[in-house]
């Protein structure tokens, strides 16, 4: 249960900007009236607003995402996500420019390799 002097405390608006893809605050107000997959995004009315905790909208968020995926038969998104060589050296060439680094980057094949067998 939210408290009203957790320090991680934000309104639906401000978490909605700080949302990858910045969903509308609707949205958000949806998730906490109807939810998502079945699962409602916690929240506490403080005066005329509605706040959430940032650790709140990240539980919310993994498992109805995580519902989503059982429901859709991929238990691991796996369906969703291209997974091919060169959609993953596309997603690595990007986050490398981006300057971050990829300790999981899997050595994919080269053309030159896969040339030469």
């Amino acid at each position: 249960m939210l408290s009203p002097f957790d320090p991680d405390l934000v309104d639906l608006r401000e978490l909605s900007h700080r949302l990858p893809g910045r969903p509308h605050v609707s949205s958000l107000h949806r998730w906490r009236v109807r939810g998502r997959a079945g699962v409602k995004l916690e929240t506490i009315k403080i005066g005329r607003r509605r706040y959430t905790s940032l650790k709140a909208a990240a539980e919310f968020l993994a498992e109805s995402t995580m519902r989503l995926d059982l429901e859709a038969g991929c238990p691991n998104g796996d369906s969703v996500i291209d997974t091919t060589d060169q959609a993953r050296a596309e997603t690595y060439e990007v986050l490398r420019n981006a300057g971050i680094r990829c300790d999981a980057e899997p050595l994919l094949k080269s053309p030159a390799v896969e040339d030469a067998t």
